[in-house]
């Protein structure tokens, strides 16, 4: 009976352990995934926003230019 509640225990540690393993591996494999979809999302605004923030600086830009010449 002693052999019998020790091989139960023992499944039932080897499964809690090896779920444990599985659902790490699992989360943090997800977590990569998420950070990288996230970087190139976040990485492509980035890009968006500095081209249309360079384009109005080059008008801003233009305007002056074409003020200060006709002061001049």
């Amino acid at each position: 009976m002693t052999a019998l509640k020790k091989n139960i225990w023992l499944i039932f540690i080897m499964l809690v352990l090896s779920g444990l393993a599985l659902l790490t591996i699992l989360s943090v494999s997800r977590w990569n995934g998420m950070m990288n979809h996230y970087s190139l999302s976040q990485s492509g605004l980035v890009k968006q926003w500095f081209g249309s923030f360079s384009s109005i600086l080059e008008q801003q830009e233009t305007i002056i230019s074409l003020i200060g010449k006709d002061i001049m």
